[in-house]
């Protein structure tokens, strides 16, 4: 079973650069669409309810199983594009930028993706300490890679400049999340239970649509790159 799986997991690095992180947000909204709907104590309220609620096990005692077996095997699965994107990613720059950035970035990658998985390996209600280390970790590393990766597509000249300032502006933007997560004090401050403040919740799901539209943007960019290439070699030839 397990080597039948793994047999078609795509072994063309390339995926990984574009088609995978496009599958990888489609079917992340997609669960999430799932998991709220399923949400075993309705209503998920948008305002009031952060995503990772979607993926706790129990509920007042309830199962939420179909709700937190997509939302956790969606984000799962984001975690291990975003390390085989990175890992990927870098191979195109070795000519284009210092060795020790391109290992930074690949590290950081890496790292990212191990964060964002952890996330979903440790639901709220199974172990709060452990959720919240590898959520805010996650974010503070994506916010050093995204600045690092800012900085490589700036100096490459493989990319136009409009798919560094796409970047750059969803690294500002990941830079005042992470201040809320930060000083934004107590979500669940004055709050009922199981409710958190807008200011924390809302911001959340803003920054995870801006990081799968930037995602989005950068395989745009990565698969005109790889036609140029391909293009060029068939020329060459």
């Amino acid at each position: 079973m397990y080597m039948l799986l793994f047999n078609k997991i795509p072994r063309n690095s390339n995926y990984w650069l574009v088609e995978g992180p496009r599958h990888a947000i489609l079917w992340f909204i997609i669960s999430v669409f799932i998991s709220g709907y399923f949400y075993i104590d309705p209503p998920y309220l948008i305002c009031n309810n952060f995503l990772s609620q979607l993926g706790q096990i129990y509920i007042e005692g309830k199962v939420n199983w179909v709700s937190a077996l997509f939302f956790n095997s969606s984000l799962f699965y984001v975690g291990v594009v975003i390390a085989l994107f990175y890992y990927n990613f870098t191979s195109y720059f070795n000519n284009e930028s210092s060795k020790a950035h391109i290992i930074i970035i690949r590290v950081l990658g890496i790292i990212s993706g191990i964060l964002f998985s952890g996330i979903a390996i440790f639901p709220t209600d199974i172990h709060l300490g452990l959720h919240v280390f590898f959520a805010d970790s996650a974010f503070k590393v994506l916010l050093f890679l995204s600045l690092m990766h800012t900085i490589l597509i700036y100096k490459t000249k493989l990319f136009s400049y409009h798919y560094m300032i796409g970047y750059l502006i969803f690294s500002l933007f990941l830079a005042a999340y992470i201040y809320i997560l930060i000083y934004g004090g107590d979500p669940s401050e004055g709050m009922p239970d199981k409710m958190y403040l807008a200011y924390h919740v809302v911001p959340q799901k803003l920054i995870v649509l801006s990081f799968m539209l930037a995602t989005l943007q950068q395989t745009v960019g990565i698969k005109n790159v790889l036609m140029s290439n391909a293009d060029h070699t068939g020329k060459e030839k």
